[in-house]
């Protein structure tokens, strides 16, 4: 493995683990709809 397939790799680990997923998008959602 290469420094540059690893840093490619790394880079879409990172966006991967930090996009949010649809339960955030429901939690949000419910929270701007509700309310506290």
């Amino acid at each position: 493995m290469t420094w540059s397939t690893y840093g490619t790799y790394l880079i879409f680990v990172v966006l991967v683990v930090l996009a949010p997923g649809p339960d955030t998008m429901v939690t949000l959602k419910n929270a701007l709809a509700g309310g506290t």
